[in-house]
């Protein structure tokens, strides 16, 4: 799934698509990152994620 979004997201790029993080995206980020893995999450620690979501933002720009 990941390379798929990925893919999907380069083509978007390259039509020159303007592509929008909305809140929504962030909070579905947060609780996917900070659910356990046995629960379908990532199982991140709070700090990682904030992390990962400082990347996203970065990459925004």
């Amino acid at each position: 799934m990941y390379e798929a979004a990925t893919n999907s997201v380069s083509i978007l790029k390259r039509q020159k698509n303007k592509l929008y993080i909305m809140p929504q995206n962030l909070i579905e980020f947060w609780n996917v990152c900070t659910r356990p893995l046995d629960k379908n999450g990532l199982g991140y620690s709070l700090t990682e994620t904030q992390a990962e979501i400082k990347k996203i933002k970065w990459r925004k720009k």
